[in-house]
């Protein structure tokens, strides 16, 4: 059975992962500017 954390009442968790372009010439981090941090996150979405 799966469980299914509740709005604040549970803790929760995400992954959060760059994505890389890799080439011969070098390596180019695609996400670099994509928000990380929660307070970022919050911000994007309206709730911060």
């Amino acid at each position: 059975m799966m469980k299914v954390p509740q709005p604040n009442t549970e803790a929760s968790e995400s992954r959060i992962e760059d994505n890389i372009h890799v080439t011969r010439q070098g390596c180019e981090n695609m996400t670099s500017t994509a928000p990380k941090e929660i307070q970022d996150l919050e911000k994007v979405i309206g709730i911060g």
